[in-house]
Formats: C-alpha cells, structure tokens, sequence
C-alpha cells in the first residue's frame, strides 16, 4: 500500500469545497516556496515533494528544483516518489539557482532569543510563499504564538493544520483568525486527488 500522508486525520473534504480560510489578503501565487515548522513530525518533507509534484505538473516542460535537508539526501521516500520533472538539491547547492520553480523544505525551524527566529533565509532567498505546517495540539498552540510575535511577516505566512479531528476545526478557527490558515487531508503524495483543490489556492492551476 502507498503510504498516505496525514493518515491519522479525519479532516475530509472534497476539493471542490475547498477556501481560504482568515485573513487571506497576503495569499500570493509564486514561484518559489518553502515548507517550515516549529516541530518535528508535522511532514514537511511530504508537504513539499507533493507541492513540488504538483508544481511541475502546471508547469508542463519545466523542471523543478526541490531543495532538501542533508540529512535526507538518501531518503528512499523521496527517490521513490518524486515527479519525473522534478530535481532533488541539498541546501547550499548553488545549481538551484538556475531554476525558476522552487521549494525548499526546511522542516523544523530554530527559535533563538533574537527578535527573529533561524529562518535558513540565506537558503531560500527570494521565497515568495511561506507555508507552515501545524499541529493541534497546546504545546503547538504555544510556539505557535512566539513564532508570530517573534516574526513582523508572520502575518503574510499560510498556516496548514494537519492530523486534524473535525473537533478542532472551530477551535483552530478562532485561534488563526487574524491568519491565512488551512487544513491537509489524507493524501497520496505520488497522485495528489485529495490535496489538488488546496494546492490550487495558493499556488494556482
């Protein structure tokens, strides 16, 4: 069986019921993104090989640069489930510059006692679309607050809850009210049926 990403959700929702959700005045389609999180284990690293999946499907006979960890340059679930137009970087690689159509997958994010947060800004100049990936869960709730007090731009950031019980979409709600927020079903990274309407907001068709 392929392995489905955010498996334990029971978030559902058809894509043609998808919508932006809070303050959605910043969404922008661009060309290059990144994929963050105050966390381990809220798969960024699924997040981002579908978004680039997808990306160089809309994009037909160009390639895309998918810029990785190091530490998962031997990653069997990326070699086996990466787009045919779709080209594997570690962070640093100056090739990836040649590149239009980019996504860079920093995972977990370093809060430190500066007014800013270790963003890898130096890796991913440029970056047009932020998303972070969320939990729901208190511990969550609480870096989720330093992030945004921490970062002016955090208001221009998409945030995407997943592993999401339907009990907690009211309540994540009315805590990102004053953000670009979203929910990520259960999806398969290598077809993308249940995740094409969420992709199709913020990054385009």
């Amino acid at each position: 069986m392929k392995r489905r990403f955010s498996a334990y959700s029971d978030f559902k929702q058809n894509n043609s019921a998808y919508k932006l959700r809070g303050k959605n005045g910043n969404i922008k389609h661009s060309d290059i993104f990144s994929v963050v999180s105050l966390a381990h284990g809220t798969g960024c690293t699924h997040f981002a090989l579908a978004l680039a999946n997808y990306i160089s499907r809309i994009n037909r006979g160009e390639r895309v640069a998918l810029i990785i960890k190091k530490q998962d340059e031997e990653s069997d679930f990326i070699k086996n489930h990466i787009g045919s137009k779709v080209d594997v970087f570690t962070n640093g690689n100056k090739d990836v510059e040649k590149y239009r159509l980019r996504i860079y997958d920093i995972g977990k994010v370093l809060m430190t006692g500066s007014p800013e947060c270790d963003l890898d800004d130096r890796s991913s100049d440029g970056v047009g679309q932020r998303f972070v990936l969320c939990n729901d869960n208190e511990d969550y709730y609480y870096e989720l607050d330093k992030y945004t007090r921490a970062i002016p731009r955090a208001s221009g950031f998409v945030y995407l809850f997943n592993r999401i019980p339907k009990a907690s979409v009211k309540r994540i709600g009315e805590v990102m009210t004053d953000y670009s927020y979203n929910f990520i079903p259960s999806f398969r990274v290598d077809m993308l049926d249940e995740i094409t309407g969420l992709f199709e907001l913020y990054v385009g068709r």
